[in-house]
């Protein structure tokens, strides 16, 4: 973050037979590598009812997502309904035309643009691909909620790694009764502290999702709903590797999707260079 000090390039210089440093140039590189089961899956959402798409595990934690306080003036101003917003993934990769919030033909949304173009009908093949789903667009949405989501991986979370604002999804969708967001954040501030933790220290390492389970329950004294179980991962086998370098005025962007859930030596799924 930063790069090199000039007293860091200087010490790398003494002493060795190469007189340039590889970063002795005008320009500066970084890279980055995150775990896509930290996300939420949106990659192949079926529902063939509405009251199917709420039930969906993807449904359930984007509800409480976007269901937060700060979130809720945005999407007034806007005049933008969440349960929409996740509809139209769904609709997006469904295989019919009809659209699952108040009903009417997909097409006729993406018909009005300038640029007129159909729904998929398809998974999505590219991260990218979300944004061209009506409201999915929207600068704001995006930073909103958009980064948060994934087309990888088989669509559990890793409780072990993923970021706040999807352990807040995670638990709120899963917790009995309606539990306000108050309190779940309440919730989640000792489960973090817990797992930032050393195991010394009284820290905790995920091995299950029925170890997730049995210590929310009996650690944080809240119960969740069976089907928790399942929606739980504790080990990560998709990454994504992000990598920027530029030289002068050219800069060049790397993104590679890399799947080890199949194969040690891992699969390339995604290759992006721009």
């Amino acid at each position: 973050a930063g790069g090199l000090t000039d007293a860091q390039r200087e010490e790398s210089r003494d002493g060795g037979a190469i007189k340039r440093n590889f970063l002795d140039f005008d320009g500066d590189f970084h890279a980055r590598v995150s775990d896509e089961s930290t996300q939420i899956y949106v990659g192949n959402l079926q529902a063939a009812t509405f009251a199917d798409l709420l039930e969906l595990d993807a449904s359930l934690k984007l509800q409480a997502l976007m269901g937060r306080e700060e979130h809720q003036e945005y999407l007034y101003d806007h005049n933008l309904d969440k349960l929409e917003l996740i509809g139209n993934l769904v609709d997006w990769t469904d295989a019919d035309d009809t659209r699952l919030y108040e009903g009417g033909y997909e097409e006729s949304i993406y018909q009005r643009l300038d640029d007129p173009y159909r729904p998929k009908n398809a998974p999505f093949d590219t991260p990218d691909e979300i944004r061209l789903v009506e409201g999915w667009h929207l600068d704001g949405v995006w930073e909103r909620f958009g980064k948060f989501l994934t087309i990888y991986g088989d669509g559990k979370i890793n409780v072990n790694d993923a970021k706040r604002p999807v352990m807040f999804a995670m638990l709120k969708a899963y917790m009995e009764g309606f539990p306000s967001d108050a309190y779940v954040d309440q919730i989640l501030e000792v489960l973090m502290q817990k797992r930032g933790a050393a195991l010394a220290a009284g820290g905790v390492h995920f091995s299950s999702g029925q170890h997730f389970k049995n210590f929310c329950e009996t650690e944080l004294g809240i119960t969740l709903k069976p089907e928790v179980v399942n929606a739980v991962a504790t080990e990560a086998h998709v990454f994504r590797v992000y990598s920027e370098g530029q030289v002068g005025d050219a800069k060049s962007e790397v993104l590679v999707i890399y799947d080890f859930s199949q194969q040690a030596a891992g699969k390339i799924v995604h290759w992006r260079v721009r």
